[in-house]
């Protein structure tokens, strides 16, 4: 990662490495489904932040990162609620969630002007 790339490339490939960790010792029943879609989110989130700055449409590939936060968050709060996910690894990664959204949202918000 270079020093003049956004902070949110970084916070994004943290939480990239974190999902995959989390989704290698997953249960093996959930390895290959929620844990395959969380892996799956997260590589379309990354695609998409090296999409802002190659096309024209940069909200749209900034929304489609922030897309994938919510449903990497939608998976692992449903991993949470079965049972599967432990609450400290959880909060771990909803906090590097939060953490993209919010770059991704100030992102966003001053691409637009601050009118959004």
């Amino acid at each position: 990662m270079s020093h003049q790339e956004p902070p949110v490339y970084r916070a994004a490939y943290d939480l990239t490495i974190a999902v995959c960790r989390y989704v290698k010792d997953c249960q093996e029943q959930y390895k290959g489904t929620i844990g395959l879609l969380m892996q799956s989110e997260t590589m379309a989130m990354e695609l998409a932040l090296y999409h802002i700055n190659d096309e024209g449409d940069k909200l749209k590939n900034i929304q489609t990162a922030l897309d994938s936060c919510y449903a990497i968050r939608l998976a692992a709060r449903l991993l949470l609620d079965l049972g599967v996910m432990k609450l400290e690894t959880s909060i771990s990664l909803n906090m590097k969630i939060e953490e993209v959204a919010r770059q991704l949202c100030g992102w966003k918000r001053s691409l637009a002007g601050g009118v959004l």
